[in-house]
């Protein structure tokens, strides 16, 4: 056992299993089920209700001394999940393009970007400066997520390097997911990845009120950690997500993929090409 082990241990720390956290998704799915508003991706403003607050889902607070001393000490890494973890951002942007069709409007992977990965805002405009009202859009969303949700079952979706990555850094860092996606569809994306046993608690789309670029999601985590915010590190993938952790006064590492390379990422402490790179930046900055 390292002594990084052995002093998480003597704090009472346990790293959580996958059936855990799935099961407190399963909380909130079925509270989402009974009529929550839960805004897609978390791209628009969706209501938090009271008693179904954010939580932590291991227990206990983060209470162990960092390996490292000094000004750098890096104790905590919240990752984004989308985009960062797992592939499924083309599958977001196909199934929203697919539907968005039957209404007349073409979505172009451009305009995705812009609307959602960007700005964090709201691509169903195109659908109402057709004509369309109100219930008729949330009718076409809920098609859409039905149609995400069948895309996401059964494929293999973790991306290439993520499992050694994480491996090789649960042990120094309390790691956990700040994601703008929704607890079912988490769910139902980590239902077979057995990636979730790395990280201590999770975030989705319904514990907060406002989603990223807001830079809420981030501070409600920083709270959680009980860390300071330069004992901590985020991991992003896009411009929104980006603008959310500097703005919640995190440092962050970018892992552009294939929908927001090209971004303007100046923000970022780093910029790396793949999750594989990050070990490595992070002993940089830990100097």
């Amino acid at each position: 056992m390292c002594a990084c082990t052995a002093r998480r241990k003597r704090r009472g720390y346990t790293r959580c299993g996958r059936a855990d956290l799935l099961m407190n998704l399963a909380g909130k799915c079925a509270a989402d089920a009974s009529g929550l508003a839960v805004a897609e991706s978390g791209h628009e403003p969706a209501a938090n209700p009271r008693g179904f607050s954010s939580h932590q889902i291991c227990r206990g607070a983060l209470d162990w001394d960092a390996a490292a001393t000094g000004d750098n000490v890096i104790k905590a890494i919240f990752w984004d999940n989308d985009g960062v973890l797992v592939d499924t951002e083309r599958l977001y942007y196909r199934a929203t393009r697919q539907v968005m069709a039957t209404a007349g409007v073409t979505l172009s992977q451009a305009q995705y970007v812009a609307l959602f990965m960007v700005q964090g805002g709201d691509a169903w405009q195109l659908v109402a400066e057709r004509g369309f009202g109100p219930a008729e859009i949330e009718t076409l969303r809920a098609r859409r997520n039905a149609l995400y949700s069948t895309m996401l079952d059964g494929a293999d979706l973790v991306i290439d390097g993520v499992r050694p990555v994480l491996d090789a850094l649960h042990e120094q860092y309390a790691m956990s997911i700040v994601t703008s996606c929704r607890a079912d569809h988490f769910a139902r994306i980590h239902a077979a990845t057995d990636l979730l046993p790395y990280f201590r608690f999770v975030l989705t789309r319904g514990d907060y009120e406002r989603s990223k670029p807001d830079p809420e999601p981030y501070l409600l985590a920083l709270a959680r950690s009980g860390c300071r915010a330069d004992e901590c590190i985020v991991v992003e993938d896009s411009q929104r997500g980006l603008a959310a952790a500097s703005a919640a006064g995190l440092r962050c590492i970018v892992v552009p993929n294939a929908l927001t390379r090209g971004g303007d990422f100046a923000a970022a402490c780093k910029i790396v090409d793949s999750v594989t790179a990050i070990p490595a930046q992070l002993d940089v900055l830990m100097r």
